[in-house]
């Protein structure tokens, strides 16, 4: 959609007419940033990823009702005027005010500014015969250890395949009690049942273990001390601690390398799904090693 058009359709509307460009322009990052999140309610029809549905989720109403300070009757007519605009356009990076409006009004509708899914929306089993976006999905709250933001909560999201019976998650996929890791390094690394580590900061982290001689929990004091605000999350609100543990900050260290020898072997990593973490990836390493 062109600018002018958009322009136009905000300014011909009794109530959007007197939406700033600032809140244009703020509702284009933060609805860039929920593409998935808008699209995995809806009914198959409307999942094209190619098209922006008809509607917006009604949670995802509520939170930019209030966000943005809108009467609830027009969140319909902005959808529609802006839909194909924030479809089109690539997703912006997100300010710190945008941060702050998804943790007052978002959170409480389960927004968050960051949302886990799994790298596709259907089935990429090639003995499956399910083609259609998947909508059977499980989600959990996470934190996210991240290079430039702190301590981040998340939704994650997993899929469901009726068919196949396999779930998928942003890492891996599980059939049969066995995950398989998706090719390539993911920009997230889950470390634990509701914690993930951004893959920057985990490259981050090894090459201070390598070369500074970092331990495992010096590297974890380190993180904590370098935060600048570490008021932004507070368990109590969110539900999970934001401690990392050294376990976490080995597990990063051990699934980065699995995952490069991974790709260098051209080989998927697999694991058992179930079991302890400490154990999870032993057999992995003494192939590693053999």
């Amino acid at each position: 959609m062109l600018a002018a058009e958009l322009l136009e359709g905000l300014e011909s509307h009794p109530t959007l007419r007197f939406l700033t460009l600032d809140g244009v322009f703020t509702l284009s990052r933060i609805l860039g940033h929920l593409k998935r999140s808008i699209l995995q309610p809806q009914p198959i029809s409307e999942s094209n990823p190619s098209h922006p549905p008809q509607f917006l989720p009604e949670h995802l109403q509520n939170f930019i009702r209030e966000a943005i300070d809108l009467p609830a009757n027009v969140i319909d007519d902005l959808w529609r005027i802006l839909r194909h605009h924030i479809w089109t356009i690539p997703t912006m990076p997100l300010m710190e005010e945008d941060r702050r409006l998804f943790k007052v009004f978002g959170w409480k509708w389960g927004v968050t500014a960051m949302s886990i899914y799994p790298p596709e929306d259907v089935c990429t089993n090639s003995n499956c015969e399910h083609c259609i976006p998947l909508k059977k999905s499980f989600v959990k709250k996470a934190v996210v250890y991240t290079q430039s933001h702190g301590v981040q909560p998340a939704w994650v999201t997993s899929l469901y395949c009726p068919k196949c019976h396999t779930s998928y998650h942003n890492n891996f996929a599980v059939n049969a009690g066995i995950r398989t890791y998706y090719s390539g390094i993911p920009e997230f690394v889950q470390v634990g049942e509701h914690q993930f580590v951004e893959g920057k900061l985990g490259y981050t982290w090894r090459a201070n273990m390598l070369y500074g001689w970092f331990s495992a929990s010096n590297t974890s004091r380190v993180y904590r001390s370098s935060m600048t605000d570490i008021s932004f999350f507070d368990p109590l609100d969110w539900g999970l601690s934001d401690t990392l543990t050294t376990a976490q900050v080995w597990d990063s260290f051990v699934i980065l390398g699995l995952l490069e020898d991974s790709v260098a072997r051209s080989q998927p990593l697999l694991v058992p799904h179930t079991g302890d973490q400490a154990d999870r990836f032993k057999r992995a390493m003494d192939t590693c090693s053999g």
